[in-house]
């Protein structure tokens, strides 16, 4: 009798002590609940600002993004952002030359004009005509003081031509009236002018005088020819430049009537210069985007490195928390006060998505205890069935994924070594 009454003290004992155990676990369930999320901010020893926990996956997305702007924008700035020499001539000279010509018509003397010389834009009488009587002028004048000098001629051009549509060339006949040169000095321009008068009917013979002898009359072409070259030198570099001016003349044998077409003057342009090269910046809108890039990848970079830090195990579950609190906002409802769970049987899973697996079998919610928004009290997730409670811990299943891993490590490392044969 007396060991029965032993034994039934002894369970009592037991089982006050089982429930003493259950009603201390809730307690520390309901503190730690209650107690204050950690700070998300931690000053460095050193560094005055605060160290913000972020995770790994974060903070590495974070550099890279940073080391992608980087590294663009560098590259950008070593192809397109640089000064660049290219080849450029360096002008050591630049001049303008010009060639004209005047005229002037001779007659015989006759009763019609009361003046025996007739100027330009006329027409003429071959019958008249006694000489044609022109003048031609050349000048270069150098941007700056250079040494220069000239080399020219006057020439008469006869050219018998055969052919309407396309006409060829069948004879030509050169005559050189004038020829001159300009001393080499160094000078700052070059004036040339020269007069020479003509008498057509002496060239209309010279024609007759070949057509007997090709046995064929042709097209001819009369024209005054002045041409000539140039000499230039600008800091030892040597350059020519040829000019030339034709002034038509009429073949008075085979025309009663005739007119001068003069050329137009047409002034040229030209330069002394030496390979070189020119220094060509980027434009603005093309430096700005890159130095943006380059600065954006530094500043990612340095926020990454100093304003964020790897979060410590509470830090961890707090930011796990908040994650699924982001993601499976709309599949849960936040109580502002935690019913009691004495009287049911607590079955604890590992995973948020195991929890809401079971919910959804049972077609039961998923609950979170909160005083306000986003914020979990105990960092637990439970699901209530009549007689039981799932319920979700994230510091748990973090401690589990630690041990799992743990085991593994363990396990590798004492795996026995193959032997080899």
């Amino acid at each position: 009798m007396k060991s029965k009454m032993q034994s039934l003290l002894k369970r009592q004992k037991q089982e006050k002590g089982d429930e003493d155990l259950k009603g201390a676990e809730e307690k520390k369930e309901m503190e730690e609940a209650l107690e204050p999320q950690p700070s998300l901010g931690r000053t460095m020893k050193g560094w005055p600002l605060k160290r913000w926990p972020m995770s790994s996956k974060r903070r590495w997305l974070l550099r890279f993004v940073g080391i992608l702007f980087l590294t663009g924008g560098m590259a950008a700035h070593y192809f397109y952002g640089r000064p660049k020499d290219i080849p450029q001539e360096k002008v050591l000279l630049t001049y303008t030359c010009e060639q004209d010509a005047s005229y002037t018509v001779q007659l015989h003397e006759n009763d019609l004009f009361d003046s025996r010389t007739l100027g330009e834009g006329m027409v003429y009488s071959s019958k008249l005509t006694e000489s044609i009587t022109a003048d031609f002028s050349a000048s270069l004048v150098p941007s700056a003081p250079a040494m220069l000098g000239a080399d020219y001629s006057l020439k008469i051009f006869i050219v018998g031509k055969q052919g309407l549509e396309t006409p060829e060339e069948v004879y030509r006949k050169e005559f050189v009236l004038k020829e001159g040169s300009v001393p080499y000095e160094e000078r700052e321009s070059i004036q040339i002018s020269e007069r020479v008068t003509v008498d057509p009917s002496e060239y209309a013979q010279i024609v007759n005088q070949v057509e007997e002898i090709i046995g064929a009359t042709t097209d001819e072409l009369f024209y005054l020819e002045f041409s000539g070259v140039y000499y230039l030198e600008a800091d030892g570099v040597e350059k020519e430049e040829t000019f030339t001016y034709s002034l038509p003349l009429p073949m008075t044998a085979e025309v009663p009537l005739y007119r001068i077409e003069k050329v137009p003057v047409l002034p040229g342009e030209g330069s002394i210069s030496i390979p070189g090269f020119a220094t060509v910046i980027p434009p603005n809108a093309v430096t700005h985007p890159i130095r943006t890039a380059i600065a954006l990848g530094v500043f990612l970079l340095l926020v990454s490195l100093l304003l964020f830090r790897s979060p410590d195990h509470r830090e961890s579950v707090h930011l796990h928390v908040k994650e699924i609190l982001r993601k499976y906002a709309s599949r849960m409802a936040r109580i502002k006060e935690m019913p009691s769970l004495e009287d049911k049987e607590r079955i604890e899973v590992f995973s948020i998505d195991a929890l809401f697996m079971l919910a959804d079998e049972r077609q039961i919610p998923v609950l979170y205890w909160g005083e306000k928004e986003g914020e979990a009290l105990g960092n637990t997730f439970y699901a209530l069935d009549k007689n039981r409670v799932y319920l979700y811990r994230e510091e748990s299943a973090l401690e589990a994924k630690k041990a799992a891993t743990t085991l593994e490590v363990e396990a590798i490392s004492e795996k026995p070594e193959e032997k080899t044969s």
